[in-house]
């Protein structure tokens, strides 16, 4: 079964269609990190100790694509999930839609000017949003997300981050500690760096773009350098064909490429959390 089928009528650039259907939980004293919770549309859950958390973009939850995809995994793997909301301040997000492609090619005859034009307006506008996004900011708020989850007493979490969510899972699965994640989906990150991927003990499925302006061929070569001599640590890398940094969670659905490449992703992390998140609860 398809995570989210999509027929053309639904087709609306890189918004994805539908209405979230869970509930928004505000920052309380006891829970210091607001998120957004879903759960199967019957309240049934098959595991009530075991939960998803989900990492989305900078561009936090400015569009309604990260609730409805936490709605879609709840369904299909019968548990909670929450979004959490774990960066402060974030960039507007359409903030980079001009220097950003959504498909190998899309801007490729645009002119210079254009272009000069179009990074200097985006690097502008974005200047006031940068701490936010630093890790000594972000950090500290996903773990406390997490941790906040252990004590309200789920005892196995999952995690599934995208483009700066998936950089927040390297960071907290390199710390080797399976007493906070039992396992990770880890969808087109920026690069962190050799030391991280090899500190990575729990199974991770990654899922990278093959026309990626920051996870590079070098950067995946390095990834696959490092997975191919942990032959005792479960590990998944799919390069999915012609598409662009973005593509699992802001994918431009009028782009078959594109739209097959989030399918496909989504697809797979249900199947891996199905086989490494509830059979190990």
């Amino acid at each position: 079964m398809p995570f989210m089928p999509i027929g053309p009528c639904c087709l609306e650039g890189n918004t994805l269609p539908g209405e979230p259907a869970g509930v928004v939980e505000a920052a309380t004293d006891g829970n210091p990190v607001a998120r957004y919770h879903a759960m199967p549309k019957d309240g049934n859950v098959v595991d009530s100790k075991t939960a998803l958390v989900l990492f989305y973009d900078a561009f936090g939850l400015g569009i309604p694509n990260p609730k409805i995809m936490a709605d879609e995994f709840a369904e299909k793997l019968r548990i909670n999930v929450f979004v959490p909301d774990y960066i402060p301040n974030p960039p507007p997000p359409k903030s980079l839609d001009a220097i950003s492609e959504s498909y190998p090619g899309e801007y490729a005859k645009k002119s210079w000017f254009r272009t000069i034009l179009d990074y200097g307006s985006a690097i502008v506008h974005l200047v006031p949003y940068v701490r936010g996004l630093l890790n000594g900011a972000v950090m500290p708020l996903a773990s406390k997300a997490c941790e906040q989850l252990k004590k309200e007493g789920y005892e196995n979490l999952g995690a599934i981050g995208y483009c700066r969510g998936g950089s927040v899972i390297v960071h907290l699965m390199s710390k080797g500690d399976a007493s906070l994640l039992k396992c990770g989906v880890i969808c087109h990150p920026s690069p962190e760096g050799k030391e991280l991927y090899e500190a990575i003990t729990l199974p991770t499925q990654w899922h990278l773009a093959s026309h990626d302006m920051r996870f590079k061929d070098p950067q995946i070569a390095e990834l696959r350098q490092v997975v191919e001599k942990k032959s005792d640590v479960i590990t998944e890398i799919t390069v999915h064909p012609d598409t662009v940094h973005g593509f699992a969670a802001r994918p431009n659905l009028k782009n078959e490429s594109a739209k097959a490449g989030f399918e496909k992703a989504n697809e797979d992390a249900v199947a891996f959390f199905n086989k490494h998140l509830l059979s190990s609860a």
